[in-house]
């Protein structure tokens, strides 16, 4: 039997969260962040080599309160890889703005 071991791809991530302008901001980058790194881990119940908008949306809605709205700038699209690629996440660009 023959193993290939699977190639990562570091990917960036960009996005805009709205709130509203009564929240405090404080540590809210942070968590963002962490929520993201967390759904990227390698883990059992994650498909490694795929990375959707909507993956994104529900783990930063689910794991950050009173955020109204996700747009995703980076990637542009959903990515669905070869299976022999891992997608890690790279740089990780958060804009917050209020409404």
């Amino acid at each position: 039997v023959l193993v290939k071991s699977a190639e990562t791809v570091v990917q960036p991530i960009s996005l805009t969260v709205t709130v509203a302008d009564s929240i405090n901001r404080n540590g809210l980058e942070d968590r963002i962040i962490a929520a993201i790194t967390d759904l990227l881990q390698i883990q059992r119940r994650r498909e490694l080599n795929e990375l959707t908008h909507a993956d994104i949306i529900y783990k930063v809605k689910s794991e950050v309160p009173n955020i109204r709205n996700v747009t995703i700038t980076t990637p542009a699209d959903d990515l669905f890889l070869p299976s022999d690629k891992v997608i890690l996440p790279g740089e990780i660009i958060v804009t917050i703005q209020g409404v």
